[in-house]
């Protein structure tokens, strides 16, 4: 008995009311329709800033291109110059390895002259 007078007492409260306003989709519609209208003029204008931007970003591509192949060529020759010179520090690692870590000044000769 006593559930049932709660019950009572909080229902309105669970009660869920909604307006029932039939322009409520029409407003969404219209709105639709206005936006769709906005995109559609501004579109030729978006398009043209959109193909300028295309053609600027591919000329900075190019150029960034061209100097890279400029640099590339420019250097080709240090790079051979870097390779050979690490080739020769690798050598000269695994043969100070060979040799052992104790006595290096002791046996500097004999070591690296054999």
């Amino acid at each position: 008995m006593q559930w049932k007078l709660e019950v009572e007492r909080v229902a309105p409260k669970l009660r869920i009311t909604l307006a029932a306003d039939m322009r409520d989709w029409r407003q969404h519609l219209e709105a639709a329709h206005s936006n769709s209208q906005l995109l559609g003029s501004s579109w030729p204008e978006a398009r043209a800033a959109l193909e300028r931007l295309v053609g600027e970003v591919g000329a900075s591509v190019e150029k960034i291109d061209s100097r890279e192949r400029q640099l590339n060529s420019q250097f080709e020759g240090l790079l051979g110059q870097y390779q050979d010179t690490r080739q020769q520090l690798v050598a000269a690692q695994e043969q100070y390895n060979r040799c052992g870590h104790r006595g290096v000044y002791k046996y500097h000769t004999s070591c690296f002259l054999a």
